[in-house]
């Protein structure tokens, strides 16, 4: 029983991490005149993550209530958001880095942005496709307890 309600825990660690990340987005979206775009497109995608995660967290609760804990794979879920967990860290250190520097022309500051925004593309395609699999893996399950609920 512990492990799906360790799994809650930190699905509630990355509903406050996705948080304090598009508020820290949204932050330094309104400190630069003309933000990339991309900043925009990062902050959708951590709400959208953060929306699926906390799909993932109802489904685990009423399980856990229904004492249904044989159809929660366990194992793929853990993967999937200890996965979300490195993103989400890795992303928040990326803005921190992103928030101290200063929109500038010298070409060293532009190299600078450069990269940084290639470190946000890449949390975003981490996050899609965290995105997809945990929607897979509920879809999955759900059916299968539809399933279930008709045989018996």
């Amino acid at each position: 029983m512990s492990e799906p309600l360790s799994l809650v825990a930190a699905l509630v660690g990355l509903a406050a991490a996705s948080l304090e990340i598009t508020t820290s987005l949204s932050k330094l979206r309104a400190a630069l005149k003309g933000a990339p775009t991309l900043l925009t497109t990062t902050e959708i995608e951590v709400r959208v993550v953060a929306a699926t995660l906390k799909l993932v967290e109802r489904y685990f609760v009423r399980e856990i209530e229904a004492r249904n804990l044989e159809m929660i794979p366990i194992e793929s879920f853990t993967a999937l958001i200890a996965d979300c967990v490195q993103t989400f860290s890795a992303l928040q250190s990326t803005i921190d880095q992103f928030s101290s520097m200063k929109r500038s022309k010298r070409p060293w500051d532009q190299v600078k942005w450069v990269v940084k925004e290639k470190e946000f593309r890449h949390s975003i395609e981490r996050m899609q496709r965290q995105k997809l699999s945990l929607n897979l893996l509920l879809g999955t399950m759900r059916w299968y307890v539809a399933c279930r609920a008709l045989h018996l």
